[in-house]
């Protein structure tokens, strides 16, 4: 039988271990959770990596991609599986604040980049 030193629960050669150590994953746990992974409320999937619980301002299913800089939101600064902003800055408009406003005397723009409000 081989041992895994991130493995807490019995490593068996055949079915591998059976809990990893937080913030690791895999059939040996030898990968480490992505960095927007909150493990401090539930570990990675042992199997694939996946994350139920992102850290704010990280979003998909491993909470591997961070959110746009432009995107304003709470209790999220992005939505944690699709990472569309709620809110953008001022002069920023797309579903991820991707888009900045060309317009010198706009002051605030809506998601689809119509201007709101003039200066």
């Amino acid at each position: 039988t081989e041992n895994c030193e991130k493995c807490i629960n019995h490593f068996d050669i055949s079915s591998g271990c059976k809990t990893c150590l937080v913030g690791y994953f895999d059939f040996q746990c030898n990968k480490k959770c992505f960095e927007g992974c909150n493990t401090t409320i539930e570990n990675c999937k042992q199997n694939d990596g996946k994350c139920e619980n992102c850290i704010r301002g990280y979003y998909n299913d491993y909470c591997s991609q961070k959110c746009n800089e432009h995107c304003l939101g709470e209790p999220y600064i992005c939505d944690p599986k699709t990472g569309e902003c709620e809110k953008c800055e001022p002069l920023y408009y797309g579903k991820q604040c991707e888009n900045e406003a060309k317009i010198a005397h706009c002051k605030e723009v809506n998601k689809t980049g119509t201007y709101i409000k003039y200066i």
